[in-house]
C-alpha cells in the first residue's frame, strides 16, 4: 500500500494533496481540481471577476475560511487583501468582483485557512 505524502499530486490534476484536502476535493479524481480564472465585467471596463472553485461542506464540516488577495508584482510585494470583495458562495462556482481592477496589473491568489 502506497500513502501519498501532502506534497505530492497522485492524480496529476495539478493540485497537491495538501490543498485538495483543504479544500475537500478527492486527490484521486483528475476532474476534482481547483481552477481560478478571470473575467471582465460587462459594461464596467475598471471591474474583473475573479472564478473560482467552490470549495464543498464534507459530512456537515465547516469550509475554509476564503480571502482574495492580489499585488501588482508576481514576485515582489506583500499580498493585499482585496477589501471591496464579496465572495458569492451561491453557486457551483465561487466568484468576487474587484472593482478596482483598472490600474496596473495585479495578480490574485485565493487563498484558504482552517476554518
Amino acid at each position: 500500500m502506497h500513502l501519498s505524502r501532502f506534497s505530492e499530486d497522485p492524480d496529476g490534476d495539478g493540485n497537491d494533496n495538501d490543498l485538495e484536502f483543504l479544500v475537500g476535493l478527492n486527490p484521486k479524481n483528475p476532474s476534482s481540481r481547483f481552477a481560478v480564472r478571470l473575467e471582465a465585467v460587462e459594461g464596467h471596463p475598471t471591474h474583473r471577476k475573479i472564478l473560482f472553485t467552490a470549495v464543498p461542506s464534507i459530512f456537515g464540516t465547516p469550509r475554509p475560511a476564503v480571502a482574495i488577495q492580489y499585488r501588482t508584482s508576481l514576485t515582489e510585494g506583500d499580498w493585499q487583501p482585496l477589501i471591496q470583495a464579496f465572495i458569492n458562495q451561491a453557486s457551483p462556482e465561487w466568484w468576487a468582483i474587484d472593482t478596482d481592477a483598472g490600474g496596473p496589473t495585479k495578480f490574485y491568489r485565493v487563498q484558504f485557512t482552517d476554518p
